[in-house]
C-alpha cells in the first residue's frame, strides 16, 4: 500500500466491507485502503484535525467516516460518496482526560451523529442536512444565601438549573439497534461513572433522561465495556481488595464480569447488575486494582472478545475462556510512553468481520488475524 507521506495514526475497517479500511495520517490525509488489491486512494484532507501530541480516534459507518482528536477539541466527518466534510468541535474543559464523545446511529432512515459539544453536553446532528436536532439552552443559577436577622439563621441558597447534568462525558457505546447508548465518563471527585441513555428520550429530556449503574467505581473511566444485545451490556469491574479492611474483606469477593439489563431500571432511576461472574480475563493494576484493555462481543460466536496485556481471549457469557490467542495483545505500556501512533499499531477487534487488526509500519500494510466461525 502506498501512502504518499505522513505516518499512520489510525485505521478502521468499513462496517460493510472487510477489505476496505480507512487510514488516517499525520499529514491530515485520509486514505481508503483496499486489502484485496493493495491500493490506497486519497479520500480527503482534514485541516481541523491537528492535535497530534495525542492519538486520534476513528469510526467508519458507511458512507461516513468520523475522525476525532481523542483528547482534543476537534472532529470531522466525511461522506465518502460525495466528498463533503463537516467539522465539529467541543469546549476545552478537562478535555485532556476525557475522550471526545462521538457515535453513529440510524433513526427514521437517516444516519445521525451523536457528538460532544461541551464537557456535560451531547448533541445529535443529521449528517445529510447538517442540522443539529438537539438545540436547547443549558442554565444554572445559584440564589444567594439569606440571613434571618431575628434568629441569626443562615438559609442556604438553592440551585436552579435547566437541562444541566454535572457529568463529564467520555467514550460512547451504542446498542446494536442504535436506540440506546452508554457514556463511559466521570464525575468529581473524580470517579468514573457510567450513565445510560435512551435516544428517543434524549431528544426531549437530553442529559436528564440518563440513569446510573451500580458498581464499585474508582479512577478508571473508559473501562472495558460492551453491549451484548439491544438491552444487555457488560462491564469489567476493578478489584478493590486492597482498599478494604479485614472485616470488609470477609464479605467481599472480586467478580470481574458484571452484566446489566436496561429494562431493569428501578423507579428511582438506578440500574443494578443481574449477574456477576468471578473470572480472570483482565489483569488488574497491582497498586489500584484497575483493569485496562478492550472488550467486544461477537454475535455470531456468541462470545466476548477480551484484549489485555497478556493475550486475547474468547470468553463465554458465563466467563469461561474457550480460546487463548497469545500473539494478540493490547499493549497498555504504549499509553505510559504517550506513543501517538499507538492506536494504529495496537491490536483491535472487528465484531462485524470477526478479525483482529492493526497497522504494521514495518510492512506498510494492514495486518489481520481472522477468527474461525
Amino acid at each position: 500500500m502506498n501512502f504518499e507521506n505522513g505516518t499512520i495514526l489510525e485505521i478502521k475497517p468499513s462496517n460493510r466491507n472487510k477489505n476496505i479500511f480507512a487510514v488516517f495520517c499525520d499529514s491530515q490525509i485520509l486514505y481508503l485502503a483496499d486489502r484485496s488489491n493493495g491500493e490506497a486512494v486519497k479520500t480527503g484532507v482534514f485541516e481541523n484535525i491537528k492535535m497530534f501530541s495525542k492519538p486520534v480516534n476513528m469510526d467508519f459507518y458507511y458512507p461516513y467516516i468520523c475522525i476525532t482528536e481523542k483528547y482534543g477539541l476537534n472532529a470531522s466527518v466525511i461522506n465518502i460518496e460525495t466528498g463533503k466534510i463537516q467539522k465539529f468541535s467541543r469546549e476545552d474543559y478537562h478535555a485532556d482526560v476525557s475522550v471526545y464523545s462521538t457515535g453513529f446511529i440510524e433513526r427514521d432512515g437517516k444516519i445521525l451523529l451523536i457528538h460532544q459539544t461541551q464537557w456535560n453536553r451531547l448533541d445529535i446532528t443529521d449528517l445529510e442536512s447538517g442540522e443539529i436536532l438537539t438545540k436547547r439552552d443549558i442554565k444554572i443559577e445559584l440564589t444567594p444565601d439569606k440571613h434571618n436577622k431575628k434568629t441569626g439563621e443562615i438559609i442556604k441558597g438553592k440551585r436552579k438549573s435547566e437541562n444541566y447534568l454535572d457529568y463529564f462525558h467520555s467514550s460512547l457505546h451504542i446498542s446494536p439497534d442504535g436506540k440506546n447508548f452508554l457514556s463511559n465518563g466521570w464525575v468529581w471527585s473524580p470517579v468514573d461513572n457510567i450513565r445510560c441513555f435512551n435516544v428517543r428520550e434524549f431528544f426531549s429530556k437530553y442529559e436528564l433522561c440518563s440513569f446510573g449503574i451500580e458498581y464499585a467505581n474508582g479512577y478508571n473511566w473508559d473501562r472495558p465495556c460492551t453491549f451484548i444485545d439491544n438491552d444487555t451490556f457488560v462491564i469489567i469491574a476493578d478489584d478493590h481488595t486492597k482498599e478494604l479492611d479485614e472485616e470488609e474483606l470477609k464479605e467481599y469477593e472480586y467478580r470481574q464480569l458484571q452484566f446489566y439489563r436496561l429494562n431493569d431500571i428501578t423507579d428511582d432511576k438506578w440500574l443494578k447488575s443481574f449477574k456477576t461472574i468471578k473470572t480472570d480475563i483482565f489483569e488488574c493494576d497491582p497498586v489500584y486494582g484497575e483493569v485496562n484493555g478492550e472488550l467486544y462481543f461477537d454475535k455470531k460466536l456468541n462470545k466476548l472478545v477480551a484484549l489485555n496485556d497478556r493475550e486475547a481471549y474468547l470468553v463465554t457469557l458465563e466467563g469461561e475462556i474457550t480460546e487463548k490467542i497469545p500473539d494478540i495483545k493490547y499493549d497498555s505500556a504504549s499509553d505510559k510512553k504517550e506513543d501517538i501512533f499507538r492506536n494504529a499499531k495496537r491490536w483491535k477487534y472487528s465484531s462485524e468481520h470477526h478479525f483482529f487488526y492493526r497497522f504494521s509500519a514495518s510492512e506498510n500494510t494492514v495486518k489481520i488475524k481472522e477468527i474461525i466461525i
